[in-house]
């Protein structure tokens, strides 16, 4: 029992940390044989501790619930809404931020543009990772394992015009938004969209979502374009320092022995 309980335990904190993973490199890293890995992780996928998706093998609902996952994500959405209400206003454009969920990105809050030509996007709409400013963006930040079997493995579809369909040139790009710590598209994913993402980050630097502007084509034009990326990285860079003191304020107090923190004066 104590045996099982141990493998259960080290397939759940590999899938937790690699944020997809197949069950080959899974039976690599535990040196359990694939066989068994396959009956652990469908045990663990049955009780909604992950899920599948492709060859992946992705954090579940539940395991989500545990790390403070996109549920927590939506929480902090909610409290930076005004200044997504500024940058929609600074930028004329559509505003939004998202999130990684396994394969895709996830749109968790939307301000729509108030101009009449404007980029139509719901909370909860998904993007493919090789496609669109901010799907890209967390793409090439995300865990390098994660990011290699992603692109040994996506059905890459040609979405717009401009799809980066070719994985060395997807490559290329990704390392190129890594290199210059921003993303930008234009009809990737959709044909009249052009978007600029910047990361919102946490506080070990690591990039916990995309805040994105986008609208139609004619809205990136010439000097504007500069404009939009500065603007975009400024709110972004004040969403991070939000997302710290998030972060600061739902951690856990430690346990120093002193006796719980409600026995206080």
């Amino acid at each position: 029992m104590q045996t099982a309980v141990r493998r259960t335990l080290a397939l759940v904190e590999l899938i937790a940390v690699s944020g997809g993973v197949t069950p080959n490199e899974l039976a690599a890293k535990t040196g359990l044989p694939v066989s068994t890995v396959y009956r652990y992780v469908s045990l663990l996928v049955e009780q909604e501790f992950a899920r599948k998706e492709a060859a992946l093998i992705l954090p579940g609902r539940r395991l989500h619930a545990i790390q403070g996952g996109p549920d927590n994500h939506n929480e902090f959405a909610s409290l930076v809404q005004v200044e997504m209400e500024a940058l929609e206003r600074d930028s004329e454009l559509t505003v939004f931020l998202c999130v990684r969920d396994g394969a895709h990105a996830v749109a968790i809050k939307v301000i729509q543009s108030t101009q009449r030509l404007k980029l139509a996007m719901s909370a909860g709409d998904t993007l493919p990772l090789y496609a669109s400013a901010p799907a890209k963006l967390l793409l090439a930040l995300a865990d390098e394992a994660f990011r290699e079997t992603y692109l040994a493995t996506v059905d890459i579809r040609r979405l717009a015009s401009n799809t980066i369909a070719d994985r060395t040139a997807l490559r290329a790009e990704l390392e190129r938004i890594r290199t210059q710590g921003y993303a930008r598209s234009a009809s990737e994913a959709d044909e009249m969209a052009s978007a600029i993402a910047f990361p919102v980050v946490d506080q070990e630097g690591q990039a916990v979502m995309s805040l994105a502007v986008s609208g139609p084509a004619q809205k990136f034009d010439g000097d504007e374009v500069e404009r939009l990326i500065e603007l975009t990285r400024r709110y972004a860079t004040a969403m991070s320092a939000s997302y710290a003191r998030y972060q600061r304020a739902h951690q856990r107090p430690r346990n120093t022995g002193a006796g719980r923190a409600d026995d206080s004066a």
